[in-house]
Formats: C-alpha cells, structure tokens, sequence
C-alpha cells in the first residue's frame, strides 16, 4: 500500500522517495533516528532500529549529506521506520575538502532548523543539492555559492531582500549601499538606517550577478573572481542569515 507521508490518516504503508540526510540522532538504546529532507514529502524522522549498534547494514549510508532513494514504512501509529536505502551521491569529492565542507554541513543545519516536518520544499531540495555540486569545484570561492544558496532561496520564499533599488527612495544608483535584511539603502537614505553592511555599487553588482546567473554561466563567471573581499561577502551572508532564522527559524 502506497501512502501520503502527509496525510493525517492512520494507515500503514510504504513509500519510495528521494532526498537527504539533514540530522542524525543516537538513542541510549543503540537505536538511530535519521531526518531526511525528502522529495514530496518535505523534511521527515525516519527510525531505525540497532542503527547505532554494532554492524550496521546501511553502514556510512546514514550520513548527513548524503543523497538517496530510501524505501520508508509507517506503522498503524504514524512511526516511520527505514526500510531500504539506496546511495545515490555520498559528495565523497566535498568530503575531502574541510573548508568547504563545512559550509554544506551549516546549510544542512539551518535546513534542520528552519523548514517545517513534512512540508513540500522541493525547489529548496534541488537548490540545496545542486549548491553542494557548486562548492565541489576549488576555483569557485564558498562564500559566493553561499551567498547564491541563501539569496536563491530567500526568492524562492519571497522574502529576499530587494538589491537592485533603494529599499526607501526607490534610487537606482549610488556609490556605496547599505545592505540589510529589510534590503539596501543609498546614500542618502543609510544615514538613516542600523546596521547593515555597506558595499559600494560594483560589489553589489556582483552580489546580484552570482544570484541570477544560471548555473553554467555561474560557474564560468565566478572562477575569475578571486579578487573579490570575501570577509565582506561572508558579512553580507550574515544578513541573509538574519533574514531567514528572524522569520522562519523554530
């Protein structure tokens, strides 16, 4: 029997689905609780019995950050139990790499914290994913994919700050702007305004490039971008990050 995972029926079933490992969580007993981000079916607690004792059958599968197609069953009780777990993407190239490497482990993380149990993120999912394949590639610097994961997926959600015009005047140029989570501000108007981290109008643009870039483009582009100030752009993620934990985080 094939089942909705949110669905409020008490029935028991089984699914197929694809997605993530975000969380994972020893029990006293020996057991493992694993919090997939899953494809259709949004963030899930998946149990698995013994997962944390001794031989393990899914071994290193249960990782966070890996990616695969897990066979799920629900009891009559709602318990969701893992029955299979196929490896599709283990990012063993990213695990490699510890500087990078953390950035994917604190996106999983904020993912944990902020999306809701069982509410359809796909757009986020394949946002998330294809994020980790950008920090695979060394020429490319973390923070910018970084920043192009959270702004990505702050549009995704319509609450991303607007950068291409004074929050307040609606001004379309200026020497330097004031980037904060209620969007940026000119010259003019940042007199005004807390906070925030300033950039000048060649950085912004740059900002707003790494975002809507597809892709390919992305990639091609920013691979000469070694020069930019990545303590800033680290500042300017940080504003992003506000955004997201201020309305979203639990």
């Amino acid at each position: 029997m094939v089942f909705d995972l949110t669905s409020g029926a008490q029935r028991q079933g089984t699914i197929r689905a694809k997605g993530v490992v975000l969380r994972r969580l020893e029990t006293t007993t020996g057991d493992r609780n694993i919090y997939f981000f899953l494809e259709k079916y949004g963030p899930t607690w998946i149990y698995v019995p013994g997962g944390g004792r001794g031989k393990f059958r899914f071994g290193g599968a249960t990782e966070p950050l890996v990616w695969g197609t897990v066979d799920i069953y629900r009891t009559s009780n709602n318990r969701c139990y893992l029955k299979n777990l196929d490896v599709k993407e283990d990012f063993w190239t990213l695990r490699k790499m510890p500087d990078r490497l953390k950035f994917a482990m604190e996106w999983a993380k904020l993912l944990a914290q902020v999306l809701l149990p069982q509410e359809k993120n796909d757009e986020v999912l394949g946002l998330f994913y294809w994020s980790m394949k950008l920090l695979e590639d060394f020429e490319i610097p973390p923070e910018l994919v970084e920043w192009r994961f959270l702004s990505r997926w702050l549009k995704l959600w319509g609450i991303a700050p607007e950068t291409r015009m004074c929050s307040e005047c609606r001004r379309q140029e200026s020497k330097w702007w004031l980037l904060t989570s209620e969007g940026i501000f000119c010259d003019e108007c940042k007199r005004e305004q807390k906070g925030g981290v300033k950039v000048d109008s060649f950085f912004l643009s740059v900002l707003n490039k790494s975002s809507f870039l597809k892709r390919p483009d992305f990639v091609e582009w920013s691979k000469g971008l070694d020069w930019v100030q990545l303590n800033v752009i680290k500042k300017c993620n940080r504003v992003l990050l506000e955004t997201l934990r201020g309305k979203y985080a639990t």
